[in-house]
């Protein structure tokens, strides 16, 4: 169900993207053009350490959610605004710079996407799961505690913080590398 959501969040944002207006299109022109300004006056490990956070971030909403009994609906919300964002950024980078934008996000931008989506479902799984076992416990009323399961859940995310940061360091690399390549940069 997770990746479904995020499929629709990518069609949302493609969508969103060639119907908006002409102030949605410059504002995401400013918005690209000033992004790849920073990216290009930035250090690898700057860019790195941008990406990383903001992709920690994410999945830290998703930790959250887990750990409340009545989180698990809100999980579906990282997904879609994931999607919504990669169906945008690619679509306008098509949109502004035509055929080369579109080689752009695919040789920079959407491996870190498909590495961060299947991260992410991952994270909305685990957090899915223990969410509703907390809801359980909760409405069961029981008063015996849960260390061991809230250990393994924490360890676990700290352990999915690893393809997060391969796919933040992929990003800042391939854009160190690739970047020169595309005239717009």
């Amino acid at each position: 169900i997770f990746f479904t959501v995020l499929l629709c969040g990518i069609i949302f944002g493609v969508f969103l993207s060639n119907k908006g207006s002409l102030a949605w299109h410059t504002f995401f022109n400013t918005f690209v053009n000033n992004h790849l300004t920073v990216k290009a006056t930035s250090s690898v490990f700057r860019n790195f350490c941008s990406i990383f956070f903001s992709l920690f971030l994410i999945i830290l909403f998703d930790y959250v959610c887990g750990l409340c009994g009545v989180g698990a609906p809100f999980l579906y919300l990282t997904p879609l605004f994931l999607g919504a964002y990669c169906g945008t950024i690619t679509s306008q980078f098509f949109y502004i710079y035509g055929a080369s934008g579109l080689l752009y996000c695919i040789a920079i931008n959407i491996p870190c996407y498909a590495i961060t989506a299947a991260t992410l479902i991952k994270c909305c799984c685990f957090s899915s799961d223990i969410s509703k076992e907390i809801f359980v416990y909760l409405i069961s009323g029981r008063n015996d505690t849960k260390e061991k399961i809230l250990h393994n859940y924490t360890l676990k995310y700290l352990l999915l913080c690893i393809p997060i940061a391969l796919s933040a360091l992929l990003n800042a690399v391939s854009f160190k590398l690739f970047g020169r390549l595309f005239n717009f940069i």
